[in-house]
């Protein structure tokens, strides 16, 4: 049904409901223009978790190299789901610190035994799970391989969670816990050991919440508070698309601060519009777009472009060491409907409609 509403329908709808206090969050689970990703489905959480811990794995410089138990994790923006908080701490985060600016969910227990079980059928699921790293496309090279999208597509396995996979170098949960094993990051015994330690718990969300994760809707202001120099890899998924303009750079310069040398940063961003996954929000002047009435009404993204997001994260420190965009065929709007600060960006802004980007921080 959502799909069938008019772009412009779904600005009318979520104006007049959207800043009506508290109606996003009710409204997203009836109405189809407020509902958000798949955030309760455990191959989602699964999959959006491996593939940025994937890169971290593959691209960090940390000199004292990563182990299970030996790193801390920050999810951006966890939304309407805690799962990758625990599917991180399962394999091996001993600090899980998911950062937002509400909270819109709480972790349940039925939920994390849903993610270990599923977990659980991966690792079972085939004889030739565990292989060396190399026979992981590219195995332990800098480049990532290029046809993830093609073997999930043929791995019905992972059909389940792909919204959460774009394009770019994910090759489904298998041959990325494979990858993760061949790397000696932790061993088959090493998960197993340590859901059935969860899953013997009376109260899982209890002991995850006193003991690993660190679930916070303070923003920014959990952002400074961070230590410097205390997390491993920092991340996001459809995230940063959403966080307006003037925080953007202050959220990547906390980022940078509180990663250690060697340390990865891994976003995917979606630069569709959250109205009909076109360029309709280019249509708008800067002073309409973000207006306080537009900023507050559930489609608001900050409309940054490719270009400019890629400066910013050099402007911040970061050494970008992989980029993959996904692109339009054709520029899905004609350039005479734009408004006038985006009608003349070149067709590298505006035939990308996503990007992978992973930035490293130097080690000095």
């Amino acid at each position: 049904m959502k799909k069938y509403i008019p772009w412009y329908m779904k600005i009318t709808i979520k104006l007049a409901l959207g800043n009506i206090p508290g109606m996003q969050k009710l409204a997203s689970g009836v109405l189809p223009v407020f509902q958000q990703g798949p955030g309760k489905d455990p191959d989602y959480n699964i999959n959006v978790y491996l593939q940025h811990f994937h890169r971290f794995a593959r691209f960090n410089r940390i000199e004292a190299g990563i182990r299970c138990a030996d790193y801390d994790v920050l999810e951006l923006g966890p939304g309407r789901s805690l799962g990758c908080g625990v599917v991180a701490n399962i394999l091996g985060a001993k600090k899980v610190w998911l950062v937002d600016v509400e909270k819109w969910t709480k972790l349940n227990n039925d939920f994390a035994v849903e993610i270990m079980d599923r977990l659980r059928t991966i690792i079972e699921s085939t004889g030739q799970l565990f292989r060396p790293p190399n026979d992981l496309g590219s195995g332990g090279s800098p480049d990532p391989p290029g046809n993830g999208m093609k073997s999930i597509l043929n791995n019905p396995s992972q059909k389940k969670g792909l919204n959460c996979i774009h394009y770019g170098d994910y090759e489904g949960a298998e041959k990325t816990l494979s990858y993760l094993v061949g790397k000696k990051i932790f061993t088959k015994e090493e998960i197993t050991s340590r859901m059935d330690e969860i899953q013997n718990k009376k109260d899982i969300q209890d002991y995850l919440l006193e003991n690993c994760l660190i679930y916070s809707d303070r923003g920014m202001k959990t952002l400074e508070e961070i230590p410097g120099q205390s997390v491993s890899f920092t991340y996001s998924q459809a995230v940063l698309e959403h966080v307006k303009r003037e925080d953007i750079k202050p959220i990547l310069d906390h980022l940078h601060r509180i990663t250690i040398p060697g340390g990865i940063t891994s976003h995917v961003i979606d630069f569709r519009d959250h109205i009909g996954n076109s360029l309709h929000s280019l249509r708008f002047s800067e002073k309409t777009w973000e207006s306080d009435l537009f900023r507050n009404s559930g489609f608001y993204t900050n409309r940054m472009r490719k270009t400019e997001i890629i400066k910013l994260f050099e402007e911040s420190g970061w050494e970008i060491v992989y980029k993959k965009d996904r692109l339009w065929d054709k520029i899905p709007l004609d350039r005479k409907k734009l408004a006038p600060e985006f009608s003349n960006l070149g067709e590298e802004d505006l035939l990308c409609s996503g990007l992978v980007v992973v930035g490293r921080k130097r080690v000095s």
